[in-house]
């Protein structure tokens, strides 16, 4: 069972998203865990079948979506161009590489992801962040003669200055590295015709991916002549930075939490005698370690009576020459056994117990 995200930006007309990540449980097992969705079909099906069995998915998520939305255009309500909505679907894989749909919740669902290791968040947080940097990236700004259309040639483009901003969020997603990748439109959806009608809304969306991929085509044949560079750099902790940090109980860091900042401290309680943490760094090719370069990413502290330091260390390299990058620091304040005032208003109460033997 594969638990996957699906993003829509639009019904009318129809484009979604998938995101790169899903949750994997396998049938053994009642805990899931976080997985690319590329590495998950690469196990399943091998390097010669991954590629199909991911359109496939594709193809099958896209066809429910297109139905969905047939049925939602025959209602007459207004639909806005620029929201949004975040699917949860559940796969299946058998012994076909298409997948079939088990389940379909129309939001979010991590249950399968453990909240003691703190997969249940991370997850929820990483596909949350990387949704608002998806839909609330800067715009590029066309010219104004650009955003005036034309209604003139062989087959006119007459558009509202919100289709105008429709599409031209569109191409910047679409051209903007991140973990969402195209779902619908496909591009097997587009044909050009010789009818001299305006094209419509959804005409446009399905020449504009055709063109992109056809240009992105023709890059991987020029790059395929030259000597790839990014193979070599992609082990390399570029960015040693934290994304976050997990705690439990949380612990209200002063400052607050900034991937700048590296040294914080926290108050807890005098019945606080274990703090469960989890670092999650930035970038995935940066390990992080407790206390020390072979230390575990996820530990239980012992707090102690006063001050009590834990360290972490972002890391670099490989795992017999660990390189530390960038080093947080969290001081955390165990309040002090708490001391009952000898007079106020307060009452001591005591309990007689009264037996009584049967003979």
């Amino acid at each position: 069972m594969v638990n996957v995200y699906v993003l829509v930006t639009s019904v009318s007309p129809l484009t979604a998203f998938l995101h790169d990540v899903g949750v994997v449980v396998q049938s053994q097992q009642r805990q899931g865990r976080p997985l690319k969705i590329r590495d998950f079909l690469l196990q399943q099906r091998g390097a010669s079948d991954s590629h199909q069995a991911l359109r496939q998915l594709k193809e099958v998520l896209g066809e429910v979506l297109q139905a969905a939305s047939n049925s939602e255009m025959r209602e007459a309500t207004a639909r806005c161009l620029l929201c949004f909505q975040l699917l949860t679907f559940t796969l299946l894989f058998r012994g076909s590489i298409s997948p079939v749909i088990v389940q379909l919740d129309t939001k979010l669902n991590f249950s399968s992801l453990s909240n003691t290791t703190f997969d249940r968040q991370i997850t929820r947080d990483q596909i949350l962040e990387d949704v608002l940097h998806f839909l609330l990236a800067p715009p590029t700004y066309l010219s104004s003669a650009a955003q005036v259309g034309s209604c003139r040639g062989t087959r006119p483009i007459c558009l509202s200055q919100g289709h105008f901003l429709f599409l031209q969020r569109f191409v910047q997603q679409l051209q903007t590295p991140f973990p969402f990748h195209l779902l619908y439109p496909r591009n097997s959806s587009f044909s050009s015709s010789s009818s001299s009608a305006p094209l419509s809304l959804s005409e446009l969306q399905q020449q504009i991916v055709f063109l992109l991929q056809k240009d992105r085509a023709e890059d991987v044949n020029i790059s395929t002549n030259k000597e790839p560079e990014s193979s070599k750099q992609g082990s390399v902790c570029v960015d040693p930075h934290l994304r976050q940090i997990y705690t439990e109980p949380p612990l209200a860091l002063t400052p607050p939490f900034s991937p700048r900042i590296k040294e914080y401290s926290a108050q807890v309680t005098f019945d606080t005698v274990l703090v469960r943490i989890r670092p999650k760094p930035v970038s995935s090719t940066c390990k992080v370690h407790l206390d020390e370069q072979q230390g575990p990413r996820l530990a239980n502290y012992p707090v102690g009576l006063g001050t009590s330091r834990i360290r972490i260390l972002v890391t670099g390299g490989s795992q017999q020459h660990l390189v530390v990058m960038a080093i947080y620091t969290i001081h955390v304040l165990r309040e002090g056994r708490p001391i009952l005032p000898m007079l106020g208003d307060h009452v001591m109460c005591s309990f007689l117990q009264v037996c009584q033997h049967s003979r």
